[in-house]
Parts: C-alpha cells; structure tokens; sequence
C-alpha cells in the first residue's frame, strides 16, 4: 500500500520543505522571466517537482481496477471502498449496505454535498463541520490526506501538481475527504474558502476570516479556534514535532485571489490554458503559464506561508482544503463556460512531451490505484457527488447573506461582498457603516462601540 512508506515520506518532508525555503532565496534560469516574486517561488517549486517526477516517470504504478466503463448512475462497477464512490448508490452501499441512490444513514437523508463559502454556513453547519474533521484529525484519517499529498508529489509518483493533472488529481482529493466527513456525520460539506472576499483589505490579517471563531489565528501557531493541533507532526527543518500549525500572512507574499485575476482565468477559452502544462519539461514546447490557476492558487499558498507554503506540510492545515476547494469551484465555473457536457468528460491538452508523464491522460492518479487522470475530468463529480452554492454577492438594497461579510458600495456601479475587520484592524478605505466586525470604525482603526 502507498502509505507504508513512513520513514521514507519522513526524510522526503524533511529535506522538500529544506528545498522549498531555498526556492525563496533563488531564481533559476528558468524562472526569471517570472513576473513577480511569489510566482517566482512558486516556478522553482516547480523545478523541484519536476526532478523528482523525471526520476520515477519511466515506472508506471501499478493500477488495480481501473473501470472499463462507469454505469448510468455513475457507479464504476469495481468500486468496493467508500472513497472510491462517485454516486449516492455506491455511497449507500459503502455506508449501509443497502444498494440503492435512496438511503438513509444516521437518520439523514444522503445526498449530493453542498459546498458553501465558509463565511456563509450556518453556525450550526459551521460547528458540525468543525467537530467532524477534528474527529477525523482524531481517528487517523485526516493524516491519512497529508500523506496522500505527500507520496503523489514529492513521491513523484502523481500528477498532484506541475501540469494538467493537478485540478483533478486535488478533486478527486477534496471529494474522498469530504466523503470521509460525511461518514462521521453525513450532514456535513466541505466549504470553501473564496479569497477574494479578502483580498480588499488593506491587511490580511485583519480579516474575519481569521477569528477564534473561524479559522483561527493568522500569524504564529494556531493554538486556538478550531484548528488547534492539527500540526502533530515533524518540523520542517529540524524534525522535532510540535502540535500546532504555523501562518505568516504577514510575511513576504501578500496576495490572495483577486477578483480580477479570477475573472481573467475564466476568460480564457481553451483547455490548454486551464489545464495547463504549468511547467514546460520538453524541447520546443510553450513557456510557463504564470497565469494558469496552478500558479494562482499558488500565491495564495505562499501568502498564509509557513505550513501552508510547502506542499507536504499545507495538508496539516483546515485551510489547505477550503482554499483548494474554491480553486476546484473556479475550474468548475470554467468547464460549465467553455465546454460542452461531452468536452467537460474528454478534452485533455494536447502536446504530453511537454510535462512528465504523471500528466499524461492515461496515467495511473497515484495513490489512488483505481482511477486514471482521465477519470477525475469525468461529470460524475458534479452529476451525483458535489454541488456549489453561489459566491456571495450583494447590491444597494440586498446584504452579502452573513454577519462576517459586508457590501462594499465604494463603486455603486460594482457592488461587492468584502469580508468585515477584526477589532484593531484598519477600516478607513471603506465607506460602508458594518466594515467591522463586533464594532465600529473610529480614526481608521476598528473598536469596540455600537454602531
């Protein structure tokens, strides 16, 4: 099995995060023609990837029950374990036995997931949330995803990153994850974390987004709110363990997804420029995409630093799949834009010398010995496993739908949902009287006070 390899993932995590600060420090050839220097880091990550991918691209992982074919319903005949379920009637049966789309498990109806901005769940919803993936945190599971991480980037073994592989490589993550929730408490979604509500702030900081009550604190360790303790395992630099997760999203890098930037992704019309060959490898092929959603959601990575900056420590944090979760929400988006309903199952970019074979169509997507790349394009995600409430939105007459957000109505004619200020942050770029959460603007600086 691909996870009893644990002193060897250990040495792996030790020396890639080594390798990943050095990337902060210099710039290769083949990165300086990168436009900033977040997406600088992010290009010599790349590098890094791609001699551990070349030195295993020549072994093709074993892969044990790849479907033929999938039923109507999406049920993939050979499916026998939960996570490998892409339909309610393989999820009844994992769960109950009963083979059937139409079942009921603790008392609750199963059905497609519905996954909303954090900021806009219920504080029931919310708090369920919390509790099922601190149960999964506690029974195992959750480091089980760390190492799947692990083992299918710096393993070399995967596509998770550096090339077309990498958007359905992680939704094919967030769903067996977000199945394993379900099944300490079907109730449960996964959110997801749009930044972009962040991104006009002045500080990050200073977001709501980072409240006990939320997502925890924003710099340091995270020893409190609901993501204390997810650390538990080896430093990046000298092994020693420690509990708590580490943020710096007062750091170097800065940026989180802007709306702009999102808007330009969604512009572009061809799969190439989606699915992209993020890390030319081949002679005579394109340079790097810098504005591929690969590297976009990279900066945000860099930006909340520390755990969240390298790829075998950014699963440890709650974040890592909220953000991935958006990320997946805007290729979704994306598909439903350009392609039609047969496209969205088939088209694949052309020119595979141009990445390491990980990225190739057929590749097995290691660890999951089941699936092949093609499989996680496949409609089955959205026809029977996953649904995306809206993105916040808001005008002159209508609110953003949650007391963490408020309306930015600095350009009437751009009305748009931004998250609220914790107390001591700066609030003097907005016009709007609830910019702050638990408070009120005073001399540019959020305080204590009715409004």
């Amino acid at each position: 099995m691909w996870l009893g390899i644990g002193a060897i993932c250990l040495l792996l995590l030790l020396q890639s995060n080594v390798e990943a600060r050095k990337a902060k420090k210099k710039v290769s050839e083949k990165c300086k023609d990168a436009p900033d220097k977040s997406r600088q880091a992010i290009c010599e990550r790349m590098q890094a990837w791609t001699r551990q991918a070349k030195k295993t691209e020549h072994i093709r992982p074993k892969a044990k029950n790849v479907p033929a074919k999938r039923l109507l319903d999406g049920t993939v005949a050979t499916e026998k374990d939960l996570g490998d379920c892409l339909s309610m009637r393989c999820v009844c049966e994992a769960l109950t036995g009963i083979s059937s789309s139409n079942c009921t498990y603790r008392s609750y109806q199963l059905q497609k997931s519905v996954r909303k901005e954090y900021r806009m769940m219920t504080d029931l919803d919310r708090a369920r949330y919390h509790q099922a993936l601190r149960k999964l945190k506690d029974n195992g599971m959750y480091d089980n995803y760390i190492m799947y991480h692990l083992v299918a980037n710096d393993d070399g073994i995967g596509g998770a990153h550096n090339g077309p592989a990498f958007l359905p490589w992680h939704r094919e993550t967030l769903k067996r994850l977000e199945l394993s929730l379900r099944k300490i408490d079907p109730q449960v979604s996964l959110p997801y974390w749009d930044s972009t509500l962040d991104a006009p702030l002045p500080d990050l900081t200073s977001s709501v987004m980072f409240l006990d009550e939320l997502a925890g604190p924003a710099q340091g360790l995270v020893n409190s709110g609901p993501f204390k303790g997810y650390a538990d395992e080896p430093n990046a630099t000298d092994g020693a363990t420690r509990a708590h997760i580490l943020r710096n999203t007062a750091g170097e890098f800065r940026a989180v997804y802007r709306e702009d930037r999102v808007q330009l992704i969604l512009s572009f019309p061809n799969v190439s420029q989606m699915l992209a060959r993020s890390n030319s490898v081949g002679p005579n092929c394109p340079p790097n995409q810098y504005n591929c959603l690969e590297y976009e959601h990279g900066i945000v990575h860099n930006t909340v630093d520390e755990d969240m900056y390298d790829t075998n420590t950014s699963p440890r944090d709650p974040l890592f799949y909220m953000h991935h979760a958006f990320t997946d929400l805007i290729w979704e988006m994306w598909r439903q834009k350009w392609q039609t309903r047969d496209e969205r199952a088939t088209q694949w970019p052309p020119r595979p010398e141009c990445s390491t074979t990980q990225h190739q169509l057929n590749w097995p997507m290691a660890p999951y010995s089941n699936l092949l790349n093609i499989d996680g394009i496949s409609n089955d995600y959205m026809d029977y496993m996953i649904t995306y409430a809206p993105r916040p939105t808001c005008n002159a007459t209508t609110a953003c739908g949650s007391r963490f957000l408020f309306c930015d109505l600095t350009k009437p004619a751009a009305p748009r949902c931004v998250s609220k200020i914790k107390l001591g942050g700066q609030c003097d770029t907005f016009t709007a009287s609830d910019v702050c959460y638990g408070g009120v603007c005073v001399a540019g600086k959020c305080a204590t006070g009715a409004a």
